[in-house]
C-alpha cells in the first residue's frame, strides 16, 4: 500500500517525458484519462539508485527536480509528495 504521509523524502530528476497516443490512454472508472503524459524518474536513496513513472497531465522537462517520498523499508517504492502549486 502506497503512503508516504511519514516516508523520508529525496529530490527525484525528470529523466524522460512521452506522450501517449491513441490506444495508450487509459480509462479511469470509465472516463478517459486525461493524463497523456508518461514521465520517467530517478532518485538516489543512500548512494542507491533508483527509478520510477507516473502519468501527467502536463509534460514535464528532462532534469525537472521534485519531491518525491519513498518507502525507508522498501527505497525502491516512492510517492510524488504534492508541492503548494498542485
Amino acid at each position: 500500500m502506497k503512503s508516504g504521509a511519514s516516508w523520508p523524502e529525496a529530490m527525484a530528476t525528470v529523466t524522460a517525458c512521452h506522450y501517449e497516443t491513441g490506444a495508450l490512454q487509459a480509462m479511469a472508472f470509465g472516463v478517459p484519462n486525461t493524463k497523456h503524459f508518461l514521465i520517467a524518474f530517478n532518485y538516489w536513496v543512500d548512494g542507491e539508485l533508483h527509478t520510477g513513472e507516473f502519468a501527467s497531465a502536463i509534460a514535464l522537462p528532462q532534469g525537472h527536480l521534485f519531491p518525491v517520498a519513498y518507502d525507508p523499508a522498501n527505497p525502491g517504492e516512492s510517492v510524488i509528495v504534492p508541492t503548494p502549486s498542485d
